[in-house]
């Protein structure tokens, strides 16, 4: 994520002189770069004046680059493959959910959540590996919680199916506790607080992401997103201009690292 150049702008507030001054700085590299908007104020007694001069420093800037790993390091889980199959609802869900508890619990929880258990045991009114409401998967997660990628790995990558649920909601009252389909002997089972939206502002992104850690989007694809090669995405129409059974359009969700 790539923001703007801070300006550094001394003004003074009684104009004893009649003076402002101007300062430019480039933050790429510097250790302010990973610094949230600064303000401060700062007095002044010059020789001469009736009185001492009061001088603002505002500092406004939003941080040249910001990569989520760089900040978090190992508290930011690696990219998941979905593989062949539309489970980037459940994929991505896990994965904030994964980040979020290591970052707030500063490394003591540090668990890959399961995407698998929440692909397949989240199927009411959901589709599987041909997509699914992340309303309903913050629900399942925050309600009854999911294991770890270790106790419930992920399959459907290759099988194309959600498969069944493998830890049904009824084992999570039983007095045996939950048990892993990997045979695995944690079952630990995590859970969230209810999500929350943030604007689609880009400043109040940013500002969510340097804060609080990486944050879930959805975007349309189009059909010309498969031969995005780098930089920002723009949409053509190269594919209405071959007719409409050539225009073909779908939602995806992400993590957004930086």
């Amino acid at each position: 994520m790539t923001f703007s150049v801070f300006d550094w702008i001394v003004q003074p507030y009684l104009h004893s002189h009649g003076s402002s001054y101007g300062l430019f700085m480039n933050l790429k590299d510097s250790f302010l770069e990973s610094f949230p908007t600064i303000a401060f104020i700062m007095t002044a007694a010059l020789p001469g004046c009736f009185a001492a001069t009061i001088y603002s420093i505002t500092i406004n800037f939003f941080i040249y680059r910001f990569f989520a790993l760089q900040r978090w390091g190992h508290l930011i889980h690696p990219i998941a493959d979905q593989g062949d199959c539309g489970s980037s609802w459940a994929v991505s869900t896990t994965g904030i959910s994964s980040d979020r508890l290591s970052i707030i619990s500063e490394g003591r929880i540090n668990a890959s959540l399961s995407s698998q258990q929440l692909l397949s045991c989240n199927q009411h009114r959901q589709k599987g590996c041909e997509g699914g409401y992340l309303d309903r998967a913050w629900w399942y997660i925050r309600k009854l919680g999911v294991v770890g990628d270790h106790c419930y790995p992920y399959v459907s990558g290759q099988s194309r199916e959600p498969g069944h649920c493998l830890i049904p909601k009824r084992d999570y009252t039983d007095r045996r506790g939950l048990r892993c389909p990997s045979g695995s002997p944690d079952s630990t089972a995590f859970k969230m607080t209810p999500p929350y939206k943030v604007s689609s502002r880009e400043e109040d992104i940013q500002t969510e992401l340097m804060t609080n850690g990486p944050v879930q989007a959805t975007f349309v694809v189009h059909e010309d997103f498969f031969m995005y090669a780098g930089g920002v995405y723009q949409h053509s129409d190269l594919a209405a201009e071959k007719g409409a059974a050539a225009v073909a359009e779908g939602y995806h969700s992400v993590r957004v690292l930086g």
